[in-house]
């Protein structure tokens, strides 16, 4: 999953745990959730997390960074050259 959304797996693990209001962790690359979720509930976080910290909101690409300016934090299009203010988790 990583890989395909090029974050730091902390990073998503974090926002995936918040969002579902759980505790986890991360074992090598696999996220260790405690309870028990329906397959579209994680699904739709997934697709929220993408949204929100992978796809560049002008163009639609995933080749994006993120960035940090002062105490600010940027998403970063390396395609189009956009740039969306974002909240770290």
């Amino acid at each position: 999953m990583r890989k395909v959304i090029n974050r730091d797996i902390q990073f998503f693990a974090k926002y995936i745990m918040r969002e579902l209001g759980t505790a986890g962790n991360v074992e090598g690359q696999r996220l260790i959730l405690q309870g028990k979720f329906s397959n579209y509930l994680i699904n739709s976080k997934i697709k929220d997390f993408i949204e929100e910290y992978v796809l560049c909101e002008e163009c639609g690409k995933p080749d994006t960074k993120i960035i940090k300016e002062g105490r600010l934090h940027f998403l970063k299009c390396m395609a189009c050259g956009a740039i969306k203010p974002i909240k770290l988790i």
